[in-house]
């Protein structure tokens, strides 16, 4: 059976569900995003029937789902994963749990073949910051500063940001950092197709009633929301 895998990305404000096939295309149409905080809960089925019926195809023919696990928002990754285990225990598919940083990672290079080194950067509050960076390399991706929670004043010294580093930042992580970088926008590589690519790539869980999201920080309670998580 060829190889046909649905990808969930809720990890931030994006909702966003696409499916491809073993070689890792997905024809026009096939993904589906709304950028829009809080629609996550409601939007999220409807939008994979959408892509599924788009594609020609049933759920039946999935032969994976995946779905990204974070770090991000605590409620989107949330719904993003119980989604996912859902369909799973009823299709009796596996699940691929995808890094949320490297996903974006992966989107900017293959959106950009000049890119050498990318460094993922999102606000996590209080003067914090998630934060990765990859290398690029001849058989994929390699992370060269694993995910991580920091301050966000160590950012230069973790990271070590140089000309061949392509910065992806939020908007609440741009405000706590000082460089003069160029900035590749965050939200527009929290794609669900570079999960779905992803899971092509990645162990496939059969037993994943233990799996949870990578929160790396604890759930705190806050009225104003402001995180490009939330």
């Amino acid at each position: 059976m060829m190889e046909k895998v649905l990808g969930i990305e809720t990890s931030t404000v994006m909702c966003s569900v696409a499916v491809i096939d073993e070689a890792g295309r997905s024809a026009e149409g096939e993904e589906r995003s709304m950028h829009e905080p809080h629609v996550h809960s409601e939007k999220l089925l409807t939008i994979a029937q959408e892509v599924l019926a788009e594609s020609g195809l049933r759920l039946n023919e999935l032969t994976a789902i995946a779905v990204s696990v974070g770090p991000g928002s605590f409620t989107g990754l949330r719904i993003g994963l119980s989604t996912a285990k859902g369909l799973c225990y009823a299709l009796g598919l596996p699940i691929v749990a995808v890094p949320t940083f490297e996903a974006i990672a992966a989107a900017v290079v293959a959106d950009r073949p000049d890119v050498h080194r990318v460094a993922v950067v999102a606000d996590a509050r209080q003067g914090e910051c998630y934060v990765a960076s990859f290398l690029r390399g001849a058989h994929g991706l390699r992370a060269d500063v694993e995910t991580q929670v920091i301050a966000a004043d160590r950012l230069q010294a973790v990271v070590g940001f140089d000309e061949r580093t392509t910065l992806v930042a939020d908007e609440g992580a741009m405000a706590m950092l000082d460089t003069r970088e160029a900035v590749v926008p965050f939200h527009d590589y929290c794609r669900a197709v570079s999960i779905a690519r992803l899971g092509l790539q990645k162990p496939r869980l059969r037993d994943w009633s233990d799996l949870e999201p990578m929160y790396l920080k604890d759930f705190v309670v806050r009225t104003q929301r402001t995180s490009a998580f939330t």
